[in-house]
């Protein structure tokens, strides 16, 4: 069931980004883990590179999907500047040790019109949380 749930997530997610770079191009995804986002962005038309610290993630990606993948941080992979038209990074920033440090290498392989994907692990629940029935139920506050 989660996993109806998390594909169908990243199926809507793909095409915000499809919608916004509707030639394709040269897309990294930040904590790729077993690469299952990739399976959203068609080749040709996408060029696939991801990293992840997890050996088991990249592996399952290896042998799922035709991706660059490289084992390890954004800043040990050493990619070029401006290279990507599009990152990704979902789920993954909470995980970041500076994550001041990552957006700025984030920044140089970004290319200057390039889109940066990002989505922050639980910010829709402390927005729920903040406000309404949720708040009421939890909180006892409106």
């Amino acid at each position: 069931m989660f996993d109806l749930f998390w594909r169908s997530t990243l199926r809507r997610e793909a095409a915000v980004i499809k919608a916004l770079k509707p030639r394709g191009g040269i897309l990294l995804d930040i904590g790729c883990a077993t690469g299952t986002f990739f399976e959203n962005f068609p080749i040709p038309e996408w060029q696939l590179f991801g990293n992840d610290p997890s050996r088991f993630g990249i592996e399952a990606a290896r042998a799922a999907y035709n991706a660059e993948l490289f084992l390890g941080t954004l800043r040990e992979a050493h990619y070029p500047d401006s290279f990507f038209d599009v990152i990704s990074l979902l789920d993954a920033f909470c995980y970041f040790a500076d994550p001041i440090s990552e957006l700025l290498e984030v920044r140089r392989v970004l290319k200057p019109d390039g889109l940066l994907a990002l989505e922050i692990e639980g910010l829709n629940y402390t927005l729920v949380r903040k406000h309404g029935p949720v708040s009421l139920l939890l909180d006892r506050r409106w």
